[in-house]
C-alpha cells in the first residue's frame, strides 16, 4: 500500500498537514494543496524535517474558493500526472457563523461546489482504482438539519448533482435556529449527497474509482479550536482508514473512524 501518489487538499496545516505527514511517513508521494504557496513551503520542509523524507511533498497552489484557481490545479495534475494519481483527499473546508447569502455562498463554493467540480474534472485522468476521500463533518449528518427545512427534500432525495447545485439561500429556512454554524452543517450535508450521487455515477466507475466520505471528529485545530476532544492526527487516521482499506474497498458510505455512520 506504498508507493502510491495522493493529492490532500488544505494540506498546509490542521488534519491535511497530518494526512499528509503519515502519508510521506509511509512511503507515498503527496500533492499538497495549500491556498498560500509560502505556507505550504513551510509546511512540506517541517514534513521533510520530521519524516527525514526528501521531497515526499510537492506543494501546488489551490484557493477552494476561486474556480480559476481550481481550475489552473486541475489542469497541472491533468498534465503532469496524467493517469497516476491514486488517491484524492479533499479536506479543505471553511467553517462560518452567520446565517446569511454571503457564507452561505463560501461555504456552498468550499465545502461543496470545489470538491465535487474537482473530483468530476479528475476522474478521467486518474489511475484506474484511485480513491476518493471527502472529509466532511458528524455536522453533516441528516439528523442535524431540522425536519421541516425547506432543503431536506433535496437531501434526501437528490439524484443528480444538478439537484445539489440548485439549492439557494433561504433566509427564513428552520436552519437558521441552529445552535451550531447552519451554513456548514447544511454544505457538509450536501457534500455527503454528493458522495453518495458520484458513487453511482458512470464517470468514476469507468476508472473503478471509490469514493467515500468520514468525518475526522472535533480535532485541536484552528477550526476545531483548543478544546476540542481529538488531536489532528487522530483526524487524519480517519481519512486514510478508507484511503488505505484492502481491496475492495467501501464505496458511497460515511465513515468515522472506520465505523459506519448514517448519512
Amino acid at each position: 500500500m506504498t508507493g502510491r501518489l495522493v493529492m490532500v487538499t488544505g494540506g498546509n496545516r490542521g488534519i491535511g498537514l497530518e494526512i499528509c505527514r503519515k502519508l510521506v511517513k509511509s512511503g507515498d508521494k503527496v500533492l499538497m494543496t495549500s491556498r498560500n504557496a509560502q505556507a505550504g513551503a513551510a509546511a512540506a520542509e517541517a514534513i521533510e524535517k520530521d519524516t527525514g523524507v526528501n521531497g515526499g511533498c510537492e506543494v501546488l497552489q489551490l484557493d477552494a474558493g476561486d474556480a480559476q484557481s481550481v481550475q489552473r490545479l486541475v489542469d497541472v495534475v491533468k498534465d503532469k500526472y496524467d493517469g497516476k494519481l491514486e488517491g484524492l483527499i479533499h479536506n479543505a473546508g471553511v467553517l462560518l457563523n452567520p446565517w446569511d447569502a454571503d457564507a452561505f455562498s463560501q461555504a456552498k463554493t468550499v465545502n461543496y461546489e470545489t470538491p465535487v467540480a474537482m473530483t468530476v474534472a479528475l476522474a478521467p485522468h486518474v489511475a484506474p482504482g484511485c480513491r476518493v476521500v471527502m472529509v466532511s463533518s458528524g455536522w453533516g449528518q441528516l439528523n442535524e438539519i431540522p425536519s421541516s427545512s425547506s432543503y431536506m427534500a433535496t437531501l434526501t432525495t437528490a439524484q443528480t448533482l444538478e439537484d445539489l447545485n440548485s439549492l439557494q439561500f433561504q433566509a427564513d429556512d428552520p436552519l437558521k435556529h441552529v445552535s451550531s454554524p447552519a451554513t456548514y452543517k447544511l454544505t457538509k450535508a450536501m457534500l455527503n449527497r454528493a458522495t453518495y450521487i458520484l458513487s453511482g455515477s458512470k464517470l468514476l466507475a469507468a476508472k473503478d474509482i471509490t469514493i467515500n466520505a468520514c468525518c475526522p471528529g472535533w480535532c485541536r485545530t484552528d477550526m476545531g479550536g483548543g478544546n476540542a476532544t481529538r488531536s489532528p492526527a487522530q483526524g487524519a487516521d480517519s481519512a486514510l482508514w478508507i484511503l488505505n482499506h484492502p481491496a475492495p474497498g467501501p464505496n458511497g458510505r460515511f465513515f468515522r473512524d472506520g465505523r459506519e455512520l448514517v448519512w
